[in-house]
């Protein structure tokens, strides 16, 4: 889901606008409007080519499919505060982040056989609570509420963050001031 927000990111034009600046809200929201059904979307198509072609059945699909949901639109907004503000740096630094998350969600290795660094990051990343609740989910046993909450928490903040970069983008924009992507480019 992660690599699925980087491309999309990537290939969708998330710091351009046609026509008239209205404000960095209705701007970002033309944006969203498409960047979100997408994460929902791969979210959905994960879960179901993995129910048809592998024969995928957890105990719980429902939750699965909201986990996986929940999961995908969180990432979604995180590379999209990073790549509208960065551009491909942000992107960049995503793919960075993702590998340090592999790590860190112990979803490969036991906490215990990881490296000490692996502890400090264990119970900030996403990927942490992405995979305990997929565990839950798929095997039947606990809760995945918290788990949600942790990555609901992101996702408002995220998108939070990424209203006031297009908010201050614009009024930039519209007061003819040179803005942070523009320097990017440019350097």
């Amino acid at each position: 889901l992660w690599v699925g927000c980087i491309a999309f990111s990537l290939m969708y034009p998330l710091t351009e606008y046609q026509g008239e600046m209205k404000s960095g809200a209705a701007w970002w929201l033309s944006k969203a409007s498409v960047l979100y059904p997408v994460a929902l979307l791969q979210a959905g198509v994960m879960v179901g080519a993995l129910h048809a072609l592998d024969g995928f059945a957890p105990a719980r699909m429902g939750q699965t499919l909201l986990i996986a949901c929940l999961a995908s639109v969180t990432f979604m907004s995180v590379m999209y505060f990073f790549t509208s503000l960065l551009g491909r740096v942000g992107s960049f630094l995503m793919l960075i982040f993702m590998v340090i998350q592999l790590a860190g969600s112990v979803g490969t290795y036991p906490l215990e056989l990881s490296g000490s660094f692996v502890k400090y990051l264990h119970d900030w990343v996403p990927f942490t609570y992405t995979v305990t609740a997929f565990r839950r989910a798929i095997c039947g046993g606990g809760s995945v509420t918290g788990c949600l909450a942790y990555l609901a928490v992101w996702l408002v903040g995220f998108t939070m963050l990424t209203l006031l970069v297009f908010t201050v983008r614009a009024r930039r924009i519209k007061a003819e001031k040179p803005t942070l992507m523009v320097w990017l480019e440019q350097h």
